[in-house]
Parts: C-alpha cells; structure tokens; sequence
C-alpha cells in the first residue's frame, strides 16, 4: 500500500507540474484559448480524483471476511492493476510534459512569445486518455463509496483494458516509426511507391499469360537456388509483368511476407545505387524479431552515419535467408544500372548453392552491358525470351482500354476504333512504348481523316517515333527543349516543374536569372517536349528509358542538334550549379535563421539541387577544363572577394554548422572526395593543416573519414599529417581503422603511417584477402 500512495502522490506532483505549464501557456497564447482550457479542465478533474483515491489509499482497509464476494474481485483487480494503471498515467503525463516543456535560457528570451506546440489530431488523443483514466479511477472509487455490483466491476475492467490499449498503441506506434526509420536509413527508395503506380497503370487481364506459365511456375516452386531472367527489347512491358509477378506472389499465403522488389529507374540515380537496391531487400524481408534486425537497429541508433556497405548488407541478407527460410527477390531493369554486373555478382553471392535455404530472383533487362554473361555464370537459371507474339494479347488489350479512355477516340465509329486497334497491334512488334505514343498522337487528332492518314503513315519504329518528335517542336523552343532533356537525362536528384523553370534561366556568365528566358507557364515544360517526358505525382521524368538511350545515340541531320552525351551533361550541369550558386542573391552569405534559410530554398527553387549536385556532377567529370575553373574558382573563394556565396553554401549542407566563417573550402572539397578539385587548391598553395568543420578535423581526418583514399594519397604527398587529433580526439588513421575504411587504411600503411600496431585483425585480414571495401563518398 506504501508503494501504491507513493505513486499516486508522484503522478500528483506530475500534474500539479503540467497545471503550471498550462497556466504559462494561457497567458502567452490567446489563439489556443479553447485548447489550453479543455486540457487544463481535464487535468484538474483527474487531480481532484487522484486527491481522493490519495485519502482512500491513506484510511485502512477492510478485513477479507467483511468484504463480500464481488467486492474481494474488485479489491484483488485493484491490488494487480491499479498500480499498473497509475504507472501508464504518469507514463503518460511524463510525455505531455515533454510535449509542452517551455524553452528556457537564451531559447526564452529570444522568443517574443510561446507558441502551441499539440496539433488537433495530438489534443484529441491527449484528451482521450485522460477522460479515461480520470473515468477509470472513478468508477473505482464509486465502487468503495456505493458498494459493488457486478456490472460496475465490469465497466472498471473494461476502462482499465482501454488504458492499456492506449498504451499498448502508443508502443507500437513508436515500434511502427523505428522499422520505417530503418527502412528510410537502409534506403531512401519506396520501392512499394513504384510497385503501386505501376500496378495502378496495368490493364486488367494483362501478364496473366507470363504468371501462368510453365517457366514462371517452375521459378515459383523450384526446390534450389535459382535465377529467371526475363529478357526483352526496349519498351516491351518488362516492368509491368515484374509487377504482375510480385502481386501474385504477395497474395500467397505463406509466401508474400517472404518477398523483396525493387525497381531500378535512370530517372533516379538513388535507385542505381548497390547500397540502395540491397538495403531496400534486406528491409523488406527482415523481420523485427530476428537476431539480423537486431544488428541493425544497433547500427541505426549508436552510428547511424556509418551505414552498411554492399558486401555488409549482402552478408546481412545471407544471414536473413539462413533464419527465416527461403525468399523471392524480384529486381527490374538491372540494365539501367550504371554496372549492371556488379549488382548482379551480389545476386549470385545470394543465390549461392551453401544456403540451406532457397533464393528465387526474377531479373527483368534489355541485353546489353554483358549480362547475358554474368547470367550464364550463375549455378542455375533460365530465360525467358519476351517475343512479339507473346505480347500481342496484352498490347490490344492495352490499345482498347487506352481507347475508351480517351474522351477524343472514344466518340468515333466502331469501324474507326477496330482500324486504330488492328493497325496498332500489328504494327508494335512487341514494343508496348511505341503503341503508347502512338496512340497519344492519334488522341490529339481531330478528324477521322486525320486519323486514317496517321495510320497509313505510322513511323515503323521506335527510333522513328522519336525523331518524329523532336522534328515537330517549334523553332524558337529548341533551345528549351534540348536543356531539358540533357537535364532529365542527367539529373541526380527528382526534378519538378518549377525546379526546371528555374534550371532554365541561368545563363553562364550572368549574375542573376536571365527573366527572358522565364516560362509563362511552367507546364509549357510539358507541351515544348510532348510525349517525350513524362508527368506525375508533380514529378517531371523522361518518359522511358529508351528517350534517354535515343538521344545517346548518333543522331544525324536534323536531329543532330538534340544528342546528348553523358560527360559533356555533367560537364555543363556542373558549370550551371556553380554559376547558380555564385549569382548576386546568395552573395549576402548564410540567412540569419532558419526560417529565412527555408524561405531561401522556398524562393529559388533549383538551390537545393545546385548545392547538393554540383559536387556529384564534378566527380563524375574526367577532366576540368579552363571555363569550369572559372567558374569553380569565382565560388570557392567568393569570400576573398567580399562575397557570401561559398558560405551560404556550407549553410545549406550543414544548417547545424557554427564555424561556417572558418572552415576552408579545401576542408569540404576534401569531405565529397573530388580529386580535381582537391589538387587545384593544393596547387594554389592552400594549407592542409588548417581545421574546420563539426569536428575541427584536417582535410586529411575528414577524408579518412569519408573512405577517399585518392584524396587522401594526394593529401599525403602534399605533406599532410595523418597523425593530427580532432576535436574527438581521433587522426585520420584512427577514423580509418574505426570506421573500417580498409583502402584507406592500406594508402596510410604504404606511407608508414598505419603500422601493426593501429591496425585490427579484421583490417589485416582484409588486406590479406584483397577485400578491400569501396566505400561511397556520400552517406
């Protein structure tokens, strides 16, 4: 009993407290009047609850042999629960406090006045869980006062049993926010998202010919590792049977909660990224009660910068094979990948014939880039060969559902609409992309004679299609045109409409955005290109890779003009950022809040892409030439000239940072691993001793860090000292060894520095066997 008053005077201290809060909150916040009042109304009545069960607790108690029956049930329910209950409450109360705590310090003062801090959807459940303790205990104290009944008994039991849910929703909600900040930390990429569209874009009755097939049944019930490589030409639907595939298999009984998908896309480079593809796998299939999730909720919250590695996460997902059982892995357009045989010696690392257990992977790609190779390599696969003929049912199915949903085609004559259709069918040879961009030229048609010329003069191919294309946009939007698609082709990061309206208007060599070149409408990014890009969720995307593959081909004659070329994009995305980023409106240096900073980014929209990208675009670049320097130069030592543009910079990368002022560019150029970079200011004379950023490390610590150990060979032989301790009191040979940066640690070794005594046996190991771990330069 002593225990059971203790508590209920905490929880009582613990209001009073909250009382307090909200009394502050009244003075300073008029416009959550009502709110404040309700909860303040709430918490009162539970405090004048709480008072008498204080006094109840504080008078002895009854002998068993007074108590009747239903009250000796009631006393034995309040002896195991209330304490229970009480305990929940003040868990509760605890994390209302938190919700409402008021700044104090310098914090304080330098706000002019509180702010509410609970939305609607947090004060109705606030409000919820204290009407029903307040309710619970009530009720309990009723019981002592009136004397029992069965019923009564029952409401107690009841309230007691939604307290308990209220907690037990509160844990696993708080569960639900880890796994999918874990699944976010694995990989940024939602393959469901994509799953979801594609599936939502399928013509029903489509691919059910491919999943009811005698290879794709074997593929499904083999009793051994095995690989299916579905393989197709360009623009053949490889995507949507993947989807088809992944749907059956995940209305299975017993078989869905063991599957993986991912898709990869050119439009998003984050999707061509080994770390992602496996970290997305390994987050589907891992269940929270295994010993692997475990590992990586360790990982997750002790260091989290400090993510897995590809061989790690395929060394993960081994583990999670062995401990659960077999798994289905599905992996679409592995040829859009920039080393389509790297990702594909990991798959082979998984479908190993040692595992007890079974992996089944289903691979979708056009052949090109040696995979056909690779795939021979495996211990067991098979292909399925996509042939015009296998295609023909679903093509039709998709030209009449296409049909009747366009309001234009879908008023002509049944003749007509049979003609569109046989044409279109016949015509495809397997290609579903060509029938849909011919069947979004017909839709613009406005005549019936327009429409059966058009269908006389279909161009044959795909290739055909796209220079039909490009030779129909206007003169004067060529220009437009051929900045867009190289950006789209390129970019490392989702573009939208007024991101690339924004794109559009630096003009090298110009200190603001060239206003002439400013779209009236941003959805004229749409009507200059046509049915070469594609629209959705606000996303702006090429509207297939096969654009993309087009535009990198050898374009002649009149389309010449528009070929594009992947160093040379890079090359002048990177001039663009650069330029961006040096323009009048960020020389005022780093915004003086974080409000105005998000209003920045809010005002330019192409800011972020410029701070984040122009350094990826540099490292993909072989050589810089003269104009870039300039332009490199001009931004890297913008503070030499007066100006504030490499710190506002730092600012968008590093909002937390507080030695902006002080941290010099070779610090950062360092940090993202870009050698050229890197020996040009080195061959200015820079110093690489001088300290900066959260660490105040080198250059040298930071590139250790990162695992560039180019960089940090360059930095060696230009004399930097690998032995300088930061302000965690760590060198680079340390942030090495700890971080297990083995390439890195063989550069030091070779210098002299890394000796048998710094380095584990992990590390010698690695070297030893030659697995030396490339570590990405961003994470």
């Amino acid at each position: 009993m002593a225990d059971l008053s203790g508590l209920v005077l905490t929880v009582l201290g613990v209001s009073f407290d909250l009382a307090s809060t909200l009394y502050s909150y009244a003075k300073d916040v008029k416009e959550a009047k009502n709110a404040i009042q309700q909860l303040s109304n709430e918490l009162y009545a539970l405090i004048g609850v709480l008072e008498h069960l204080k006094r109840q607790q504080e008078q002895p108690s009854l002998s068993e042999s007074k108590l009747d029956q239903s009250e000796a049930l009631i006393q034995s329910y309040d002896e195991s629960t209330l304490t229970s209950i009480l305990s929940e409450c003040l868990d509760f109360l605890h994390g209302l406090q938190k919700s409402l705590k008021i700044p104090t310090g310098r914090l304080r003062s330098a706000l002019h006045k509180l702010k509410w801090p609970l939305k609607d959807s947090d004060m109705k459940g606030h409000l919820r869980r204290l009407e029903r303790v307040k309710t619970y205990f009530i009720l309990a104290l009723v019981t002592d006062d009136f004397g029992l009944t069965r019923e009564i008994a029952s409401q107690i039991f009841a309230l007691g049993s939604l307290v308990c849910e209220d907690t037990e929703e509160k844990r696993l909600q708080k569960t639900r926010d880890q796994h999918r900040s874990i699944a976010q930390w694995l990989s940024p990429v939602n393959a469901d998202t994509i799953r979801t569209k594609l599936a939502s874009q399928r013509v029903n009755g489509s691919g059910t010919w491919f999943i009811d097939n005698g290879v794709f049944q074997n593929w499904v019930e083999s009793h051994e590792s095995t690989i299916l490589w579905l393989n197709g030409i360009t623009g053949a639907g490889k995507s949507t049977l993947m989807t088809t595939a992944v749907e059956r298999l995940l209305a299975l009984d017993g078989v869905g909660e063991r599957v993986a998908y991912f898709y990869c896309s050119f439009s998003d480079s984050a999707s061509l990224d080994p770390t992602n593809i496996l970290g997305s796998m390994l987050a589907q299939l891992c269940k929270p009660t295994s010993s692997v999730y475990a590992k990586i909720e360790v990982r997750h919250d002790s260091d989290r910068d400090r993510k897995f590695t590809a061989d790690e996460l395929t060394d993960l997902l081994i583990e999670v094979v062995q401990e659960e059982g077999s798994v289905y892995i599905f992996l679409d357009a592995v040829n859009e990948c920039g080393d389509p045989v790297q990702i594909l010696s990991y798959m082979r690392r998984l479908s190993a014939h040692y595992l007890k257990n079974t992996v089944h992977i289903l691979l979708s790609s056009i052949n090109e880039g040696g995979i056909d190779d690779c795939i021979e390599g495996f211990p067991c696969w098979t292909v399925a060969t996509l042939l015009p003929r296998d295609m023909s049912d679903d093509i039709e199915l998709l030209v009449w559902a296409s049909i009747d949903k366009s309001p234009r085609l879908r008023k002509h004559s049944k003749e007509l609409k049979e003609e569109i259709a046989e044409t279109l069918t016949q015509g495809a040879q397997g290609m579903f992309r060509w029938v849909q961009c011919q069947l979004e030229r017909l839709a613009k048609l406005k005549t019936q004679g327009a429409i059966h010329d058009a269908l006389t003069t279909l161009p044959l191919t795909l290739d055909r299609t796209y220079e039909d294309m490009l030779c129909r946009i206007d003169f004067e939007d060529k220009q437009f045109a051929r900045d867009i698609l190289e950006l789209l082709s390129y970019a490392l990061m989702p573009m939208n409409l007024n991101r690339i309206c924004e794109f559009l208007q630096i003009t090298l060599g110009m200190a603001v955005l060239d206003h002439n070149k400013k779209l009236t409408d941003p959805k004229d990014v749409l009507s200059i290109c046509g049915s070469l890009l594609s629209y959705q969720y606000e996303g702006v995307t090429l509207a297939h890779h096969s654009v993309k593959t087009y535009l990198e081909s050898n374009l002649q004659g009149s389309v010449e003009y528009f070929k594009v070329s992947e160093i040379q994009a890079h090359h002048s995305l990177a001039w663009k950022c650069l330029n961006y980023l040096s323009m009048d409106a960020f020389s005022d240096g780093p915004c003086a809040s974080r409000s105005l900073l998000k209003e920045r980014m809010t005002k330019f929209p192409f800011l972020r892409y410029a701070a984040e990208n122009w350094t990826n675009h540099m490292n993909k670049i072989p050589t810089v030439d003269g104009s870039l320097w300039t332009a490199l130069r001009a931004f890297l030592f913008s503070t030499d000239t007066g100006r504030g543009n490499f710190r506002s910079w730092i600012q968008i990368m590093i909002p937390s940072s507080r030695n902006i002022q002080t941290t010099p560019p070779l610090y950062y150029v360092a940090s993202y691993g870009i050698l050229p970079v890197v020996r040009y200011l080195l061959d200015e004379g820079v110093s690489t001793e001088i300290a900066g950023g959260r660490c105040s490390a080198t250059p040298i610590n930071i590139a250790a860090f990162r695992g560039h150990a180019d960089v940090v060979k360059l930095l060696l032989e230009h004399g930097a000292d690998p032995l300088a301790i930061d302000d965690r009191g760590c060198s680079a040979v340390d942030w090495a060894r700890n971080h297990k940066r083995h390439i890195v640690l063989e550069v030091l070794a070779s210098a002299g520095y890394a000796t048998s005594e710094t380095l584990t046996s992990d590390d010698l190991s690695a070297f030893a066997n030659g697995n030396m771990l490339v570590q990405s330069p961003y994470h």
